[in-house]
């Protein structure tokens, strides 16, 4: 996303709409997510939105001429209603 748009909860409330329409539509029972360690602003958005960290890929991607870690997470389909 644009820095114009951070701080404004638009990945938020998307994320938020696309796990409504994967659980209650589709009857999924799990999303996962991957995220490039250090990104300290997906990490945040996906435990505000009732993801848990599931484990560390380490050294997993190259990118920018370095190794970096990727981080797992997922939230299941009780723990979504729950919220």
């Amino acid at each position: 996303m644009s820095k114009k748009y951070w701080g404004q909860e638009i990945a938020s409330e998307a994320l938020k709409l696309i796990l409504d329409f994967g659980f209650k539509k589709l009857k999924l029972m799990r999303f996962y997510a991957r995220v490039m360690h250090p990104n300290i602003a997906s990490m945040k958005l996906l435990e505000k939105a009732g993801f848990k960290y599931e484990g560390r890929m380490r050294k997993h991607i190259f990118k920018n001429g370095k190794w970096m870690d990727e981080l797992r997470y997922a939230i299941l389909r009780e723990e979504h209603e729950k919220l």
